[in-house]
């Protein structure tokens, strides 16, 4: 409970232009957000929540809110911004390569390609960036990326990243080709 309150509180000072006193005083709080955010959401997914916890829906949507600040707090150039970047990034990530094949998913892309921004703050050339990378190049051959218009633009900005993360994509894309549905070439 206390950790939705901070949430919505923290979000509405950050929307509300009337209470701008109070925005410096949420950075902390924000950051404290992101850091639970990859737990809370792995417990999301988790098939054995204790009963001492909401329920997974409720977990759900409070992740989904806790990423929502950060996007917000990241959007607004705050002080320290760079902070929630790399749960948040992972989290949109992760929401979004686990969209299921004919389901639409556009907003979770439209979130992913909203704030690539971010993407330009992470080092991709550090050991501590493996896992980003490898949700970055399983988007490569996600068919819902390739398919809506936000995806294709997303997957073009990867490109801009780093020259050796670019070999990546390359062999990633050619892995996927000799096997792809011609839809799939074609959006490549």
């Amino acid at each position: 409970a206390c950790i939705r309150v901070a949430t919505i509180l923290s979000s509405t000072i950050l929307k509300d232009k009337s209470i701008k006193k109070f925005v410096d005083s949420v950075q902390d709080t924000v950051c404290a957000l992101h850091h639970v955010l990859i737990p809370l959401y792995q417990l999301s997914v988790s098939n054995d929540l204790p009963d001492t916890l909401p329920n997974a829906t409720e977990i759900a949507t409070l992740t989904n809110d806790i990423s929502a600040l950060c996007e917000l707090y990241f959007s607004q150039s705050r002080p320290s911004r760079e902070e929630v970047t790399p749960q948040t990034l992972t989290y949109l990530l992760l929401k979004a390569l686990a969209l299921e094949t004919g389901k639409n998913g556009g907003g979770e892309i439209k979130r992913v390609y909203n704030f690539r921004e971010a993407l330009t703050l992470m080092d991709l050339q550090d050991d501590s960036s493996l896992s980003l990378k490898s949700l970055l190049l399983a988007c490569m051959i996600r068919p819902h990326f390739l398919q809506k218009e936000d995806g294709r633009k997303c997957l073009a900005f990867l490109f801009t990243l780093s020259p050796p993360f670019i070999d990546n994509l390359h062999e990633k894309i050619q892995g996927q080709l000799p096997l792809a549905k011609k839809s799939i070439r074609e959006a490549y």
